[in-house]
Formats: C-alpha cells, sequence, structure tokens
C-alpha cells in the first residue's frame, strides 16, 4: 500500500512519487498518532506540519534527497518547516537538558 505524495527535488521542483510502507507507517503513527496523545505540545501541528516533518526525517534516514512541502497534505510549507523536527520530539530533549542542567549547577 503507497500513496501519492509530493516531493521537491534538488531544483526546488515539484514532483510526485510514491511513500514506501515505511514513510506512510511514520507519517501516519508517529506523528498524526503520537500528536493526537500529546495534545497541549502539538495540537497546532499534529494535522499537517508533524506528518510532513516525520516523512522527511524518515526520507533522510533512508538517503532520500527529495523532501515533501507538504503541497497536497493540507498547506505548502518552506523547506526549513518541512525538514524540521516534530515539536513533540524535541520537547523531551529540551526537558531532559534542563533537568541535567539543574543537577549539574546543584552540584557544583
Amino acid at each position: 500500500m503507497t500513496c501519492k505524495k509530493d516531493s521537491i527535488n534538488s531544483e526546488e521542483r515539484l514532483v510526485f512519487e510514491k511513500a514506501s510502507i515505511g514513510e506512510t507507517i511514520v507519517h501516519e503513527v508517529l506523528s498524526h498518532g503520537m500528536g493526537l496523545t500529546a495534545r497541549p505540545v502539538s495540537k497546532y501541528t499534529v494535522g499537517n506540519q508533524d506528518p510532513v516533518q516525520m516523512s522527511n526525517l524518515y526520507r533522510r534516514s533512508q538517503g532520500i534527497s527529495l523532501y515533501r512541502d507538504g503541497t497536497f497534505h493540507d498547506r505548502t510549507m518552506s523547506k526549513a518547516d518541512s525538514t524540521g523536527v516534530p515539536l513533540i520530539y524535541q520537547l523531551p530533549n529540551a526537558i531532559i537538558r534542563t533537568a541535567q542542567q539543574q543537577i549539574k549547577n546543584t552540584l557544583w
């Protein structure tokens, strides 16, 4: 099962390409699905930006240079917005770093 998706090539032109099973699972489960469980954190991005970002994160991990810009998802996004890491996955790391810094400051 694959679905047609939008991609931008190195010349910044829109091309059409099918999503792999892996990309579809990451897009649907790790962004739409996880976003619904973290409602306050991602309620504004779970419908469009997070899924596109997760698709692009997966594509980079697979060595695919084309990126999705969201044209056929909900809205067209800039390359910076569409290739970032979803907030839901940034926040835990930020909390961990803050806690580590506080512990370090307390000990020293």
